[in-house]
């Protein structure tokens, strides 16, 4: 069973957690390049991604992320698939809009 102290116990739970940082975006585009999948018993999976990511905040900034990681473990309960826990690491790139001042972003 998927233990609820973890804070993730079903999508619309994940995706309220993460509202605050994508409603900033004015888009986003995922390129995976790798995507690993196992099984690890009939109710436990986990899935590796590597890939890269382009986007754009809503007041303008450009983002680009190289060799983002990603994982995730599934649990099967009442024979659905639901999210256990999620993880991302990437390095970020920012570039400043165009009708900013010399400010940079360190």
């Amino acid at each position: 069973m998927i233990d609820p102290s973890y804070g993730v116990v079903d999508y619309d739970t994940y995706k309220d957690a993460t509202e605050e940082m994508y409603s900033g975006l004015e888009m986003i585009n995922f390129i995976k390049d790798t995507i690993m999948v196992r099984v690890i018993d009939e109710n436990t999976a986990y899935a590796v991604f590597k890939g890269s990511a382009k986007g754009e905040a809503k007041n303008g900034t450009k983002m680009g992320i190289n060799d983002f990681y990603a994982s995730m473990v599934s649990e099967k309960v009442d024979v659905q698939w639901k999210i256990a826990h999620t993880h991302e690491s990437f390095k970020q790139e920012m570039m400043m809009p165009s009708t900013s001042d010399s400010t940079t972003v360190e």
